[in-house]
């Protein structure tokens, strides 16, 4: 189990979130609310409309054991009758014992915000990515929850850096307004840049708007970057969002860890240290309680 699923599996009824920029996004940003709909993006809708899961119905067990089987039998209920209560059982047995899919298909299927954040936040923590954006949408917009940007971002970044392209356009236009810190235009636009690869259509205005105010040699240098990104492992992306998070929040409270970038120097891992040891946590990294304390001191930030 990585780092990111041992703290936060069991914390998953809080998780943060971002407010969707209006800077910069111009006529696209009523586009851009989250649609609660089952995203076809999602390999959990990809199994609904498959053929054979009307097929699994033939062959599944009466009583499937293991979260995978669980969770195909209830696609397999699913697929025959979107309202068979025996389906929700095993979504929910399947969501409890770590499989993602059918935490994230709970999440979509609640009327009730906080209840979709509770399924969306016990999906992401084990990878789920259009939990992660939406996880991380939600914080942005206080959909379901309080508003925290920085802790929302880092949500987003997950599910940009595995290829989600609506995370990675909110990533772009979150980092070249400096939603959380200082701008970072150019780190905007190679974000911008990738979802625009990805088929996200309305990034093009905003990167033509973007890149009006930046020199030539910026765009052709982040227009490289974009077009050599690829999809990086979950781990990596949950480290880099991470670190990204306690920067900027070791930053509001005056502990110098550089910029927000996602990468721990000398400087950043510094600063955790003497956080960790003026809030008397002894000697250590980043884990779970310094990550609870840093979101708890943002939040008096806000009041």
């Amino acid at each position: 189990m990585s780092k990111a699923e041992q703290m936060y599996l069991g914390r998953w009824a809080r998780v943060s979130g971002l407010v969707v920029v209006t800077l910069l996004m111009g006529a696209c940003t009523p586009n851009l609310k989250h649609n609660f709909k089952v995203s076809q993006e999602s390999v959990a809708v990809e199994a609904l409309q498959a053929p054979e899961a009307v097929e699994a119905l033939d062959v599944a067990e009466p009583d499937p054991v293991g979260a995978e089987a669980q969770y195909r039998f209830a696609v397999a209920l699913l697929k025959a009758n979107a309202n068979d209560p025996a389906a929700q059982k095993w979504l929910e047995r399947a969501a409890m014992q770590g499989q993602g899919d059918a935490a994230y298909i709970l999440g979509e299927q609640q009327v009730e915000l906080g209840r979709q954040i509770d399924w969306y936040s016990m999906a992401a923590a084990v990878g789920q990515v259009d939990a992660q954006y939406a996880l991380g949408d939600a914080y942005l917009n206080g959909r379901g929850t309080a508003i925290e940007p920085a802790w929302g971002l880092s949500w987003l970044e997950r599910a940009a850096r595995a290829g989600h392209s609506k995370a990675q356009f909110s990533m772009g236009v979150a980092m070249a307004t400096g939603m959380t810190g200082a701008p970072q235009r150019e780190e905007g636009l190679v974000w911008l840049l990738i979802a625009q690869k990805n088929g996200f259509e309305h990034a093009a205005p905003v990167i033509s708007t973007l890149k009006a105010r930046l020199k030539k040699s910026v765009f052709v240098q982040s227009n490289k970057r974009a077009k050599a990104w690829t999809k990086e492992p979950a781990e990596d992306a949950e480290n880099k969002a991470l670190v990204r998070f306690v920067q900027y929040a070791l930053g509001r409270m005056g502990f110098n860890a550089g910029l927000a970038d996602g990468l721990s120097g000398d400087r950043t891992q510094l600063a955790v240290q003497a956080f960790r040891k003026a809030q008397g946590l002894g000697k250590g990294g980043i884990d779970g309680v310094m990550v609870d304390i840093l979101r708890e001191r943002l939040a008096v930030f806000k009041r």
